[in-house]
């Protein structure tokens, strides 16, 4: 009777030595990951200028009162100071294609990832937008706002 109640205490620490061996780098390794981000558990991200600073492409379509449709291809980088500037790589007026058209602007974010703004254009058209942060700031959904115009569109981060 001792003998066989000595074989299990000695089997329940073998068991748990083992079990503890096995699941403690498990556990580093899950704590080293959280520490460079890549567990993507609950991540936070605040809604501020820096967090959409950087560099972005995009594409917007729709029309533009007086004009018709729209279609916009380009880039812009956005500074924490919220300073901007950008250039339409191609636009098309119904039709009627302008290329490398350079902007500058300014764009003001809320807490609630819902930024607005203006930029005035080369030939001194100036428009508001306004744009909603996606994806932790990699991705920025834009909706123009001026009176008449219907033109949405998306940018992404490229850097």
């Amino acid at each position: 009777m001792k003998r066989n109640r000595m074989i299990w205490l000695m089997c329940g620490f073998i068991l748990a030595v083992t079990l503890s061996l096995i699941w403690l780098p498990v556990l580093r390794l899950e704590e080293a990951q959280a520490e460079d981000g890549q567990i993507n558990r609950v991540r936070t991200f605040h809604c501020h200028n820096s967090a959409v600073s950087g560099r972005y492409s995009y594409h917007l379509t729709g029309s533009l009162a007086g004009v018709g449709p729209v279609a916009v291809i380009g880039s812009f980088t956005q500074n924490y100071d919220g300073s901007f500037v950008g250039q339409h790589s191609a636009i098309s007026f119904n039709g009627q294609i302008v290329q490398n058209l350079p902007y500058s602007g300014t764009f003001s974010l809320g807490s609630d990832c819902v930024a607005t703004g203006s930029f005035t254009d080369a030939t001194g058209l100036k428009v508001t937008f306004k744009y909603v942060v996606m994806d932790q700031g990699d991705e920025l959904r834009f909706l123009n706002t001026d009176a008449g115009n219907v033109l949405s569109g998306v940018a992404k981060r490229v850097d």
